[in-house]
């Protein structure tokens, strides 16, 4: 597995790992509530995701299981995460995407360019 270092292409296929990892990370984040979408926005300046916002929003217990699944992997084996995970899914809060992504997903056409990879 890849480790993060810095600002990477994320249109190089050889980053596949870091996309995922990074995807992973700030869904995570996301979800226990450690950031906000905007906040991950602002710090990164993109946030990669494991879904596509602008396409529809995914089920949330859905997306705790994927998170599961790949921080219980062999290659990753973060079980800190994993318990955090069960523990939101299994506490009966019924997690609604206003929740997790307190704002609309807006681009401002003037700053958004889909090839520019230090976004």
């Amino acid at each position: 597995m890849q480790t993060m270092k810095g600002n990477y292409n994320i249109n190089d296929p050889e980053n596949s790992d870091l996309i995922i990892s990074e995807s992973m990370d700030n869904m995570f984040q996301i979800i226990t509530k450690q950031e906000t979408y905007t906040s991950l926005c602002e710090q990164k300046g993109r946030v990669l995701m494991t879904f596509n916002p602008l396409s529809r929003l995914p089920d949330i217990n859905k997306l705790i299981d994927t998170l599961i699944e790949y921080y219980s992997s062999e290659d990753i084996e973060l079980y800190e995460r994993c318990a955090e995970l069960v523990k939101i899914k299994e506490s009966g809060s019924k997690l609604i995407h206003a929740d997790l992504f307190e704002s609309e997903f807006e681009f401002d056409e003037e700053d958004w360019d889909i090839e520019d990879n230090d976004r």
